[in-house]
This record gives C-alpha cells, sequence and structure tokens, in this order.
C-alpha cells in the first residue's frame, strides 16, 4: 500500500515504510504534475475563491451528483458539455467546494497525463477524491483520451468521482458517450435556465418588469450564458433600456449565434393585410427589434381595380424600432410592432421565424 509524503506543498506517493507524514491526503485543491525523477505528484495550489450567491439549479445538481457518488460503489463519471459561460465550471467548483467541505481533496487535470502510470497513481491514492480533466477534448486529443477509458470504468478498488468538461462534444471519443459505466452523467448545457436568469436579475437587474421579457430573449440563443446575461443587464440599468435596444450595441446578438436566422414579415395598415409584392423588406435577417427595420410601402395605383389595399396613394417610409414593439411570442417565434406613420396611417407588422431545419453541416438553422 502507498502512503502519502509530503515536502512543502509537494505531496508523493511512497512504499510504506517510508517516511510518511499523511495516511490520507488532507482535504485540499492539488494540481497533478509530472516529473522524470519522482513521477507523477501533487502539488497544492491556491483554493477556489467563494462561489458567493449561486443562482438556478447548480446546489441542487452538486448535490445529487455527490449523493449518487457516495452511493455507488464504483468510481462515478460525470460529464459537463457546452459553450463557455455557460454553467459548467460553476457546477465544477460547487463540486470542489462541496467534496472539501465533505473531507475530500480535489485533484486538478491540466496537461495531458494518461497511461499506466498516470492510472496507477489515480488508483494508488487509495481515498475518496474529485479528480477534475477541465476542457478534456482541449488537453487531450482521440489517441490520449482512448487511454483514459480504463481509468474512468470505475474497475479501480479506490472510488474517485471524475468530473469533465468539454466546450465542443464532437471532439470527445465515442466510448465516453452513452456509456454510463464510465460516465454515469452527462449534462449538455444550453444556456442559463429561467430560474437562473429570474433569480439573478431579482439581485442586479433596476427594472424588474422586464425580466419577463428578457427570459423570452434568451431562448432564442442557442446557447445563452452567463456573460451574456451580465452584459445585457449592466445595458439595461446602465440606459434604462428593454433588452431587444440593449443588445443592438452589444457583442452579443442572436443573429450573430444563430448565424441563418429569417423572419418572414406580414403587414397591415389600417387594419387591412398588405400583399407582400406592396412593401419591403418580404423577410428580415437576425432578431427584428435588434435593429431598426426601414419599411417602405409602394404607393397604390387606383386604376390598377386594387381595392383591397388602403389609400396610401404616396406610400409609406416608416422606421420601425425597437419601442413599437407590443407583442413578443418566442415558442411561435412571433414579434408583432405597432406604430403610426407621419401622415396617421397605423401599421401593424409581424414577424415570424422561419422553421428551422437541419443542415448537413451539423446545426440547426434557421433558412
Amino acid at each position: 500500500m502507498k502512503q502519502i509524503s509530503q515536502q512543502g506543498t509537494l505531496f508523493t506517493l511512497q512504499d510504506a515504510g517510508s517516511q510518511i507524514l499523511h495516511d490520507t491526503l488532507p482535504p485540499a485543491v492539488y494540481a497533478v504534475s509530472y516529473n522524470d525523477k519522482i513521477g507523477y505528484y501533487l502539488q497544492q495550489t491556491d483554493p477556489f475563491p467563494p462561489i458567493g450567491k449561486v443562482y438556478g439549479n447548480v446546489t441542487t445538481t452538486a448535490s445529487r451528483i455527490m449523493n449518487t457518488y457516495k452511493s455507488r460503489p464504483a468510481s462515478t463519471g460525470v460529464l459537463l458539455t457546452g459553450k463557455k459561460g455557460a454553467g459548467k465550471t460553476l457546477l465544477s467548483k460547487q463540486l470542489a467546494h462541496d467534496c472539501i467541505a465533505d473531507g475530500m481533496p480535489v485533484l486538478l487535470v491540466n496537461n495531458s497525463h494518461c497511461g499506466d502510470k498516470f492510472n496507477q497513481f489515480i488508483q494508488n491514492l487509495n481515498q475518496p477524491a474529485l479528480v477534475i480533466f477541465d476542457e478534456f477534448e482541449k488537453v487531450y486529443d482521440n489517441k490520449e483520451q482512448e487511454q483514459l477509458l480504463t481509468l474512468l470504468d470505475g474497475v479501480y478498488t479506490s472510488r474517485k468521482l471524475f468530473v469533465l468538461t468539454a466546450n465542443r462534444a464532437d471532439l470527445l471519443d465515442d466510448n465516453l458517450i452513452l456509456r454510463p459505466g464510465r460516465i454515469f452523467y452527462h449534462l449538455d448545457y444550453a444556456g442559463l435556465d429561467e430560474q437562473f436568469i429570474r433569480d439573478y436579475c431579482a439581485d442586479n437587474l433596476k427594472d424588474l418588469s422586464k425580466v419577463g421579457t428578457l427570459c423570452n430573449l434568451a431562448t432564442l440563443y442557442s446557447t445563452f450564458t452567463f456573460d451574456i446575461l451580465k452584459a445585457i443587464v449592466e445595458e439595461m440599468n446602465r440606459y434604462g433600456e428593454s433588452p431587444l435596444d440593449a443588445i443592438k450595441m452589444l457583442n452579443c446578438k442572436p443573429d450573430n449565434d444563430s448565424r441563418y436566422v429569417k423572419y418572414d414579415s406580414f403587414l397591415k395598415i389600417d387594419g387591412v393585410e398588405v400583399p407582400l409584392s406592396r412593401y419591403v423588406p418580404e423577410y428580415v435577417n437576425g432578431i427584428p427589434g435588434s435593429h431598426d427595420i426601414d419599411l417602405v410601402v409602394y404607393g397604390v395605383d387606383v386604376a390598377e381595380g386594387e381595392s383591397d389595399i388602403p389609400p396610401v396613394a404616396d406610400g409609406i417610409n416608416h422606421t420601425i424600432t425597437a419601442q413599437d414593439l407590443v407583442l413578443f411570442n418566442p415558442a411561435k417565434g412571433e414579434f408583432v410592432f405597432k406604430c403610426v406613420s407621419k401622415d396617421g396611417n397605423r401599421i401593424e407588422m409581424t414577424f415570424t421565424r422561419r422553421a428551422p431545419k437541419s443542415l448537413a453541416r451539423g446545426y440547426e438553422a434557421f433558412l
């Protein structure tokens, strides 16, 4: 059996009979390192800073993972996938704090350590521990990921809680997916949930009447991250704006995120529907309201006999802004704007998001 020797903040595993200072590793944060002379060792690092107030379901999710880990006879793997800022790191930090509070050490693997010697090193640490592989697919290539499968299989006698974070699930080894024997939990972060957004806004947004609109706006992003939420709330507070106004100049517009978003338009003037041929734009790229929409309605030639078209003989040239938005239905992808032209014509313009269609390139787009 191996025991733990300490020299300052450096911890190594030694055979029994050596100068031993610890039977178990003290609960702290350690970076896994390697040296040709002594092999693998642990370097104690600074603890994770306090998280502060936690929003959404982070605490309950961490508690469930910890409970599952403690109740299982073998090691437990947890895979967290999704874009940066979607919540993976926050959950990892919460788990780290929970583990240390429970007397468990936390091991950070920031280099592509793998192979029999590495697996044996982790196994020889004969105590419960949290092992975090951050940005797993970035640190480990396909061949190196394959060498870790044995470690994650849970066949070793020493039980560990393995947490792997990945920004790109498509770069993960296929043998990590749909294999609960290796990875018991897989949480795919598509962005912040509504409860997280509402909880954060309750503490940070000045005008709480706009929370619902902000939650609706979040549904238009493929991944609504904490960075995006924080930036929008900051801008709304600074200028007293709506969410749609706030994102006009921010570097986080939904149209940049979803690449090919298009909305069909439907126009009524003074309550009468106007044919598509009589106005522009016929469709809008990007989210309506995140930019001004220049509406041009062509003048009507009464001689053509189009009596169903409203009397706008001189045409209409009007700019629709976010302030004209009266209805936002995220389920239908529908935006309704109402305003009055300078000549007194009542304008009602509806934009409806086109249905999604899968592309061969592997992502959802609106065409």
